[in-house]
């Protein structure tokens, strides 16, 4: 593909051409030309993200120096490993499937070895979890099973991995010792092994059991140690790849959560915000990282007009700056689904001072003075017009999430009064522009603002649908539960027959058969 030109192309020098290709990997490589793969990954504005976050808190909320640096972060953290060891991995870079958690808590992790972590991700790919190696690994790694080596000939090659292959590079020293390659032809099985091609890796059997039959192996032998490096090609890490990937973004992930995890949960929620599908629903990760975040003690808030930014952020002081006794989670209200990013924008700078619903239905639209136009064609005057700028849909959306109970908690006669609402406003804007313009209003501003005022909704035109519905249509615009529990009509009862707590379930706490109430908030 071409590389893109993001300025204007009339401003193009010669220094700003690139030589780009539309070649392939293989034909580019075939020619002569370095290729390199450059991966784009979510997780490190996430860390950036939350970086930023806790420099913050530190300078205006604890009044300390804004120094936090994630590279210099202590790698021995008992926080950090307890939450690694314990699987508690939710939001963890590479990590936090429901399989990979269990893994980690077989690993014995505690013993705060970074190298582990690279391990981790590294058992985890589909060759080695395909040759039935990983179960192995964790087998020998927490003890139940006896390290034995693979081969003789390989007892020293993988004693650092149980005498197991892992990594690409334990491939080429298997290679080197087990077969006779040297290690540029070991180097070439896996570039092969790399990119995956097994076509290419089957022409190399022939001269590999030719080696080993000479380093005095059975064919029995050969083709059980090639099946394994075969397994490999389905995918595997090299051990540069597995590194990065666990000892710096697993771990790095690893202690922002547990050492700073309302700076990190805010950022890890913001990265899903407006993800979904139809099985999952809107935000689907959003609502498991929520749920995860209250796991961890954070409160979340739903979204206010007046105090909510465009994204989650971080809610540290309560009314006239005074420090909150729980600094919070407040949802964004872009992260409301159908709140257009005009809309939101438009709230944040104009209406979020507004004292009530109707002062904050005024302030959605503006009067400017534009040129005026007959016919397609400026005449040369200027005139005032109104524009729309928060609209009906971005309203009642917001209504749905919660974002306007600090006005009013009645979300269905907020619904009910929207529409005629923004009528009357526009109508007030619209006499205002043409008494701008030197014209005669129909009615005068002042009248229309006294029907806005005096505006309101019969209370039988109003249908009242109860918590069941309020909570759903919260979900359906947010992707979760923000200002109540559907569980809150039936406390009473399930305190009368439950034997338990999900937490002691959950924990192994709890013993034997007993039953308590959940709710699937993330399937």
């Amino acid at each position: 593909m071409p590389l893109h030109f993001t300025g204007n192309p009339a401003d193009r020098t010669p220094a700003d051409w690139e030589p780009t290709t539309a070649w392939d990997m293989y034909d580019c490589e075939n020619r002569g030309l370095l290729k390199m793969d450059y991966l784009g990954l979510k997780t490190l504005k996430v860390i950036d993200d939350t970086v930023a976050c806790i420099n913050f808190i530190k300078q205006y909320a604890l009044k300390q120096k804004p120094d936090f640096d994630v590279d210099e972060i202590d790698r021995h953290d008992d926080k950090a490993w307890q939450l690694l060891a314990a699987g508690k991995l939710s939001g963890i870079f590479q990590v936090e499937r429901t399989f990979v958690r269990n893994f980690a808590k077989r690993m014995n992790l505690m013993r705060k070895d970074p190298w582990s972590l690279a391990v981790l991700v590294a058992i985890i790919r589909p060759g080695m979890m395909d040759a039935g190696t990983t179960e192995m690994y964790l087998q020998r790694a927490s003890g139940q099973e006896m390290a034995t080596p693979l081969h003789p000939l390989l007892a020293e090659t993988l004693k650092d991995t149980y005498g197991i292959l892992c990594f690409q590079e334990d491939i080429m020293w298997a290679a080197r010792d087990f077969a006779g390659f040297s290690m540029a032809k070991s180097d070439v099985l896996r570039k092969g092994i790399g990119k995956k091609i097994k076509s290419f890796i089957d022409k190399m059997y022939p001269e590999f059991e030719t080696g080993a039959l000479a380093k005095g192996a059975t064919k029995e032998e050969i083709a059980h140690v090639w099946s394994l490096i075969e397994a490999h090609a389905r995918y595997s890490f090299n051990n540069a790849h597995a590194s990065a990937y666990g000892m710096i973004l697993t771990y790095q992930t690893a202690y922002l959560k547990a050492n700073w995890p309302l700076a990190y949960m805010t950022s890890l929620i913001n990265s899903e915000a407006g993800v979904g599908n139809k099985e999952q629903g809107y935000n689907a990760k959003v609502a498991e990282y929520i749920e995860e975040a209250r796991a961890l003690g954070i409160k979340i808030r739903p979204p206010c007009v007046k105090k909510s930014g465009a994204m989650c952020r971080v809610e540290w002081f309560g009314e006239n700056q005074k420090p909150l006794p729980d600094p919070t989670i407040r949802f964004g209200l872009f992260m409301v689904k159908k709140a257009s990013e005009s809309g939101v924008a438009w709230i944040m700078k104009h209406a979020r001072h507004a004292d009530s619903f109707k002062d904050f239905a005024l302030r959605c639209f503006s009067t400017e003075e534009v040129a005026e136009k007959k016919a397609g064609v400026e005449t040369g005057e200027k005139v005032w017009k109104c524009y729309s700028q928060v609209g009906k849909g971005d309203i009642e959306a917001l209504i749905q999430a919660g974002a306007f109970d600090v006005f009013d908690t009645d979300r269905e006669k907020l619904l009910a009064m929207t529409e005629p609402l923004l009528k009357f406003c526009a109508k007030y804007w619209e006499q205002t522009c043409k008494i701008k313009n030197g014209k005669k209003p129909r009615d005068l501003p002042e009248k229309v603002k006294a029907e806005i005022d005096s505006l309101t909704i019969e209370e039988h035109k109003i249908e009242h649908k109860g918590l069941e519905d309020r909570l759903q249509q919260e979900r359906l615009f947010t992707g979760c539960y923000l200002s109540d529990s559907p569980f809150a009509p039936y406390y009473a009862t399930i305190e009368q027959y439950k034997t338990c707590d999900v937490d002691e379930v959950q924990n192994n706490d709890y013993g034997g058969r007993g039953t308590f109430a959940a709710i699937v908030v993330v399937l």
